[in-house]
């Protein structure tokens, strides 16, 4: 008979934690010593680790955006802490224009069409999601797209705002163990309207 172990992460979880316990029971009648039990046992908890490890690492990525878009929110917007310091250097005229210059503080004004507007992301298969990265240039965000290689129809994944964006909304693969090539596009938004043009499509094999 095939050897069976699950592949998605959940049923492994209980179907390790299951074996540890039977190991318990009938590791010596198998043949194996007190101290390859536990051994076993040790590795079987190190697989358990490394599986509950993907979702807190995922609700800390999550936690550490959430921060970083509060503060950027709140001390790089025009009445926050960093813009209030500068506009009183320039309020008190003492800012010279060469100050301005290597300070950086000034920025070259370049009209920003609409239309012709065209994101540039990137995909990379990270174990159990896909990372997108990508650069905003002058939007408020991005819509970002995904299907299967050989599909027609687009699905909508998410609004985002910051730099990469992780897709964890389809950890297993449509067929166990048979890896799946994917396909994602991201579209510009400005005031909650998409605008511009798509970006090139850009694929990635996921195996799960």
């Amino acid at each position: 008979m095939a050897d069976f172990i699950p592949d998605e992460n959940a049923k492994l979880v209980t179907w390790l934690t299951n074996l540890m316990t039977q190991i318990d029971t009938h590791g010596l009648t198998l043949g194996m010593t007190a101290a390859e039990i536990t051994a076993f046992k040790a590795m079987l908890q190190g697989i358990i680790n490394d599986i509950q490890a993907v979702p807190a690492a995922k609700n800390a990525w999550q936690a550490a955006a959430a921060t970083l878009r509060d503060t950027k929110r709140t001390k790089l917007n025009k009445t926050g802490p960093v813009r209030t310091e500068i506009n009183q250097w320039k309020a008190s005229g003492l800012l010279t224009t060469a100050m301005e210059q290597v300070m950086e503080l000034v920025g070259v004004v370049v009209a920003f069409d609409r239309d012709a507007y065209k994101p540039v992301i990137t995909a990379e298969a990270r174990a159990g999601f896909v990372r997108i990265t990508y650069t905003k240039l002058g939007v408020d965000g991005l819509n970002i797209y995904v299907r299967l290689k050989g599909q027609t129809t687009w699905k909508k994944l998410t609004y985002d705002t910051n730099s990469p964006y992780d897709d964890y909304t389809e950890l297993a693969v449509a067929v166990a163990g048979t890896p799946e090539v994917r396909e994602y596009r991201a579209i510009g938004v400005i005031d909650d309207e998409e605008i511009g043009l798509p970006s090139d499509i850009v694929s990635v094999t996921f195996a799960g």
